[in-house]
């Protein structure tokens, strides 16, 4: 009975055998390839994508500025800066007596004014707002407990010299 290899030489035929088992190899190499890309690309690219979204992705709120207004001789009639507030929630604050001490020379504010607001029966008090950053560093190296340190917004300063603006009819005689 013939068979597809009979009528070739057995050095051929081994040959081809050989080239049909190292096919059936590659081809099974690239079944596993692509099952192994179905499984990380499909089954868990969610996850995949999520890790990768928090590498590259975040959300960064930047703050509109307006810079500094100056006049001709390079004075600063106006400008923006960042307010820093201090709050505290009463409820958290364990000593407000201590507390209070530790504020009162960092903020420069009588302690008994501080305490006052400290045992208050609410969960939130403003102590003061505006203060310089070296203050609110302070504040955050004391790591108290209830009292916080944060960006309240922005502020807009003018610092003109009203007596200094020339009135409407002189300004039009200097151009």
């Amino acid at each position: 009975m013939p068979t597809w290899l009979s009528g070739i030489s057995k050095q051929h035929r081994t040959i081809r055998r050989s080239a049909f088992i190292w096919c059936g190899i590659i081809i099974a190499l690239f079944g596993v390839m692509a099952a192994r890309l179905f499984w990380l690309q499909v089954v868990q690219g969610t996850h995949y994508r999520r890790i990768a979204d928090s590498y590259h992705q975040r959300t960064v709120t930047l703050p509109a500025t307006r810079g500094r207004l100056l006049d001709r001789n390079g004075v600063v009639l106006a400008l923006d800066d960042t307010r820093i507030s201090l709050f505290a929630d009463p409820t958290l604050v364990q000593f407000p007596e201590f507390t209070a001490r530790q504020l009162a020379p960092v903020i420069g504010m009588p302690a008994e004014e501080i305490l006052a607001g400290l045992q208050r029966e609410i969960d939130f008090v403003w102590i003061t707002r505006d203060i310089n950053p070296g203050a609110a560093s302070g504040i955050q190296r004391l790591g108290l407990p209830g009292v916080q340190v944060r960006e309240d917004g922005r502020r807009y300063r003018i610092s003109v010299d009203l007596a200094s603006v020339p009135r409407s009819d002189s300004a039009v005689a200097q151009l």
